[in-house]
């Protein structure tokens, strides 16, 4: 019993529980140390341990996140969550052979878990392992002989192993699945395209644009089989869709953006800016929003690695020193942010100095 009458474990469960309802609503700061006193109360408790590494990852602690996995392994508490949370993580620091033993290890402990043979084959086909991406992708249709993500993406391990055939059994495969998915004709027009076999993929990147519309992507590709094909008014067509549809979803994907992190959907902000980071690499100001949003993840390295390049596309624009300096100040560094502030008051009084006639 506690000094107050509580038995411990009534504690451990009372914390446990508000930290979980302070994951539900983001507050996962707050859930941490939630979570850190129910394990102080019983520190047999898994699911705390289990769900505070879960929330690490949620605040972009990576590190903590799997230092948190890897006390729950040594511990015995083994299961096929913790490997396969720690995998995600793992996954997103970009350690892919860590992430394939872990989603192994996962898959050990339930063989029927879709998820974990997805995750693994697009690890797989990342890391050029053809053969074992196609595996693993086979083992969900095994599974889920309707799940169009894995025949559309063992169509493109296939395709990328030169097995053009199969694979472009895959893609009319998925086309039967889902008809209006553009992904399976926009494949199969790519293997048309390798084979010279110019009006078909004309037709399934037609296929392909009818289902998903203004991707810029799309048209660019059908011009240039209509160009080899001999369709040059036509082709020329597309290339200048291509082009307006490039400039229209630039803007669209930041506006996109900024609405989301004004409403602090982070991921979702994250997203729209990577997108049109894609489209536009050389966007200074893209890449300050993105690191604004970072910031605000305390994706601290992320952020000041955006501001850097923002800088050097645009060295006397003073919003990324700005932008820097905050992130400076997060990490506690008050001299690196005392000299971006001052930068970025020197640019803006050089800015707004009247020009000489």
């Amino acid at each position: 019993m506690s000094e107050n009458g509580d038995p411990p474990a009534n504690k451990a469960r009372d914390a446990f529980d508000r930290a979980i309802g302070l994951m539900q609503e983001g507050e996962f700061d707050l859930a941490v140390a939630a979570f850190s006193e129910a394990v102080d109360h019983d520190d047999t408790l898994a699911d705390a341990y289990y769900n505070r590494g879960v929330a690490y990852a949620q605040l972009g602690r990576l590190d903590d996140a799997i230092a948190e996995f890897d006390a729950m392994v040594e511990r015995d508490m083994q299961s096929f969550e913790v490997y396969f949370s720690r995998a995600l993580v793992y996954q997103q620091k970009n350690e892919f052979e860590s992430a394939v033993a872990d989603y192994t290890e996962a898959i050990a402990r339930n063989p029927d878990s879709i998820e974990a043979y997805l995750n693994r084959g697009f690890l797989h086909d990342r890391q050029e392992k053809l053969g074992e991406a196609v595996a693993d992708f086979t083992k969900v249709l095994d599974l889920d002989p309707r799940n169009i993500i894995a025949a559309i993406n063992r169509g493109i391990a296939l395709m990328n192993n030169g097995e053009l055939e199969k694979a472009i059994d895959d893609f009319t495969a998925a086309a039967h699945l889902d008809p209006e998915n553009p992904d399976a004709y926009a494949n199969r027009a790519t293997i048309y395209m390798r084979a010279g076999a110019y009006k078909e993929a004309i037709a399934d990147y037609t296929e392909a644009i009818g289902r998903c519309g203004a991707d810029p992507n799309l048209y660019y590709m059908r011009g240039s089989a209509r160009r080899r094909d001999g369709q040059i008014d036509e082709a020329v067509e597309d290339f200048t869709e291509a082009v307006r549809l490039s400039e229209a979803a630039i803007l669209g994907h930041v506006d996109r953006g900024l609405e989301y992190a004004t409403n602090k959907d982070l991921d979702k902000a994250l997203g729209a800016f990577s997108a049109a980071l894609r489209l536009n690499p050389q966007s200074a100001a893209v890449y300050t929003y993105r690191g604004l949003v970072y910031a605000a993840q305390r994706k601290f390295d992320e952020a000041i690695a955006d501001h850097n390049k923002a800088i050097d596309l645009a060295p006397e624009t003073p919003d990324p020193y700005t932008a820097r300096a905050g992130v400076w100040r997060a990490k506690g560094e008050d001299v690196k942010a005392a000299q971006d502030y001052a930068r970025a008051e020197e640019l803006k009084a050089k800015i707004s100095q009247p020009q000489g006639e």
